[in-house]
């Protein structure tokens, strides 16, 4: 009989505070569920179509060592980054001191 109710007059019903219990605790399960999924996907990927040229793509694969198409993309694009990063480290040229023997240094090997 109250399930009955509820699908008949489910705004009734919660204008009578019959079922606010219930969907407090659905919506807070649905926040849950969202903050798990949130915190637990820590990689984010993204699908991208693009068109490459083959024998390049041929050649980065043999270069590279690499199986994948993903993985020569993926290993390009974070060279890309590295390279880029380095680049920060040219304002610092003629800026710095250094003091030290690099014949010294090179015979410790």
């Amino acid at each position: 009989m109250i399930q009955k109710e509820v699908t008949r007059r489910p705004l009734q019903a919660m204008a009578q505070n019959r079922y606010v219990p219930e969907i407090i605790n659905l919506l807070q399960s649905l926040i849950d569920l969202y903050n798990i999924e949130k915190h637990t996907r820590r990689r984010q990927e993204m699908r991208t179509n693009v068109v490459i040229d083959d024998a390049l793509m041929e050649s980065a694969l043999k270069v590279s060592g690499l199986k994948t198409k993903k993985d020569a993309i993926e290993e390009g694009l974070k060279l890309l980054v590295q390279v880029h990063n380095q680049k920060e480290i040219r304002k610092f040229r003629g800026k710095l001191k250094w003091s030290g023997n690099l014949d010294e240094m090179r015979l410790d090997k």
